[in-house]
């Protein structure tokens, strides 16, 4: 059948469409039984309190912290109070077998020669001896119970080291300082992925209702062939044309809500939110150019946590070299100690100690902590130039989404003005409904890229932002943006 007899038809038919043909998506648009809606603003400040990652950041900080306030008095005097109480019971033998057989033996065979003494009476008493050394046991038992208290003061007091305790605190507050800088990065590095899956779920929400839009339009040019073939207007060919496209739209409908729901899901983890959060925010964009690249890169010199990183790095190879120094130096101390007893003892005294030679070759290690200064100095240097380079990067990839975004401007136009002349092609039987519903494929894609160029904008600036060291000021160009989408009654306006 000629396909010029469509028009003759393809109003009234458009005209009464069933149901199905404004509910086509009706299965998409199902929302969780909780949602809870949050401005960026609101979702960043919920990261910032619920981030585990960034709590463990800040622990590692605080932890870092105390410990430079606990060395604070490193250097100072040192009191030293030492009590002891305690009951003893000790046991134990004697074996005095030895003894008892030197005693009874003799070099005269036993008879000792009393010089002056009468004999008879010196054996007398030869045999006596005798007789009581038999008696005496050949070992002794004892038993012997009690309690005993000691108490004891003691001081040291470290009056001259060479500068190691200096050298000591300036290691321990660096390493904070270190630790102030990786929570600053860990911040920043949570924004941007903020940035990129609050305002990515905001365009696959708009996405998906970009394509619930096409697959209503086209469910109607659907339904307009399908009371064509019936009336025997167009070929069966143009008919399965139409279905196949009308399918193509439900399926990547069904896609892009998909995606939508994984974006709002990923969201909603990275809040460590219960329930699922709708962004609530605009993607947005400035028509007009931020301010220069060379605002951005002071921004980043003054900010970025990457330099105190570096400079607390410089800090503690530093202070590694100063102790390194000390060890050429002697230690002097003052000690002393009381003893608090029954009869009170004391002592009190200088001590000086002085490496003359040392195991370890002194002179290399110094030029070894020289070179990681060194090392440190060049980091900087690089590091200035690979985020001054970054900036840089960023700022065009801002400038290029401006520009992306103004330029598909008329894309949409021609988008439109190609669907308005295959709508007029289908009434004058240029066009078939497949056709037709191509362009309104079409047309729904540039709009879909216009406003991937808008987020791709948003993105830009958040790494931009964070690259300079001020990711919390994409809020403020927000409130100063002239371009908001957002999706009003599952219109994207």
């Amino acid at each position: 059948m000629n396909k010029l007899f469509l028009p003759l038809v393809c109003i009234p038919l458009a005209a009464a469409l069933p149901s199905y043909a404004e509910t086509a998506v009706g299965t998409h648009t199902g929302e969780p039984a909780q949602t809870v809606s949050l401005s960026f603003q609101q979702a960043r400040d919920e990261l910032m309190q619920n981030s585990p990652k960034l709590a463990a950041a800040h622990a590692f900080e605080s932890a870092k912290q105390l410990q430079s306030e606990a060395a604070k008095g490193l250097g100072g005097p040192s009191l030293i109070l030492n009590g002891t109480a305690a009951q003893y019971r000790v046991r134990g033998e004697v074996d005095v077998t030895d003894i008892k057989q030197r005693a009874l033996s003799h070099p005269s065979g036993g008879q000792t020669s009393l010089q002056g003494i009468d004999p008879a009476l010196a054996g007398l008493l030869n045999q006596a001896s005798q007789r009581i050394a038999a008696r005496i046991p050949n070992e002794f038992t004892y038993d012997h119970r009690g309690n005993t208290h000691h108490a004891t003061v003691a001081g040291f007091w470290p009056v001259f080291d060479g500068g190691t305790t200096k050298a000591a605190k300036n290691l321990i507050k660096a390493r904070a300082e270190e630790a102030g800088a990786d929570t600053g990065l860990t911040s920043n590095e949570l924004n941007s992925t903020l940035a990129e899956r609050y305002f990515g779920a905001q365009l696959a929400r708009m996405a998906a209702g970009l394509h619930d839009q096409s697959v209503r339009t086209i469910a109607r040019y659907d339904h307009t062939a399908k009371r064509a073939l019936e009336e025997g207007l167009i070929a069966r060919v143009d008919r399965l044309e139409a279905q196949a496209m009308f399918e193509n739209a439900k399926r990547d409908a069904e896609k892009a809500h998909n995606d939508a729901a994984l974006a709002e899901t990923a969201l909603s983890r990275l809040l460590g939110s219960p329930v699922t959060v709708k962004p609530s925010t605009p993607i947005f964009l400035l028509s007009k150019p931020i301010e220069p690249l060379e605002y951005f890169q002071n921004l980043a010199l003054q900010n970025h946590p990457g330099f105190k990183k570096v400079h607390a790095k410089k800090q503690q190879a530093e202070a590694l070299h100063e102790a390194g120094k000390a060890r050429y130096l002697p230690n002097v101390n003052l000690f002393g100690a009381y003893d608090m007893g029954k009869k009170p003892s004391w002592i009190a005294g200088v001590n000086m100690t002085w490496t003359l030679y040392s195991q370890i070759d002194r002179r290399t290690m110094n030029r070894a902590s020289a070179q990681q200064i060194i090392q440190a100095e060049k980091s900087d240097e690089e590091l200035r130039d690979n985020i001054l380079l970054l900036v840089e990067k960023n700022w065009r990839s801002v400038e290029n989404a401006r520009a992306d975004y103004i330029r598909r401007g008329s894309n949409i136009k021609l988008a439109k003005e190609v669907l308005h002349l295959k709508q007029a092609g289908l009434r004058e039987g240029v066009n078939t409904v497949a056709e037709l519903m191509k362009a309104e494929t079409e047309f729904a894609k540039a709009k879909t890229e216009r406003a991937k160029s808008a987020n791709d904008y948003v993105q830009s600036l958040a790494k931009l932002l964070e690259s300079s060291g001020v990711p919390e000021k994409l809020s403020d160009y927000e409130s100063k943006a002239d371009v908001k989408l957002f999706m009003k009654n599952g219109i994207v306006q």
